[in-house]
């Protein structure tokens, strides 16, 4: 008897560990994706006013990236923008509008986005992986 109530408090700790693992790791995804893999066609990037297109790889990398971003509103940001990259377009099916994405700081952190109001941004988790996605894109001197 005694053995069965240990093997059951010992369950009950183990189920609880778990759930405090779980509670502690979970990252929150985001209510609605930035841009959906279904409806990109194309992306390019304009590095030092030439377009560079990305390939299926890069594209599904650089989605995953701007989708674990969040938007957020800042009316007292001043722009810092990198020396390179100007532009990234997302070309979408369906009819509907391009997405424009312009870089607003040097660590690419931060992007304003073309149907969005001016006050918001689009914040971005993993700028070092980012920029390192974006150096293979364009051609470097």
């Amino acid at each position: 008897m005694k053995t069965a109530i240990g093997i059951i408090i010992i369950f009950i700790f183990i189920l609880f560990g778990v759930s405090v693992i779980y509670l502690t790791t979970y990252q929150h995804k985001p209510s609605g994706w930035f841009v959906s893999h279904d409806d990109v066609r194309g992306i390019d990037v304009v590095s030092d006013d030439l377009p560079y297109t990305l390939n299926f790889a890069q594209q599904g990398s650089l989605i995953h990236i701007l989708n674990s971003g969040k938007k957020v509103k800042d009316s007292s940001f001043s722009s810092t923008p990198p020396p390179r990259v100007s532009k990234i377009t997302i070309y979408l099916f369906s009819g509907k509008p391009d997405l424009i994405l312009l870089p607003e700081t040097e660590d690419f952190s931060r992007f304003s986005v073309s149907l969005w109001d001016s006050n918001s941004y689009l914040d971005i988790i993993q700028p070092k992986q980012l920029e390192e996605l974006l150096k293979t894109a364009y051609d470097t001197p």
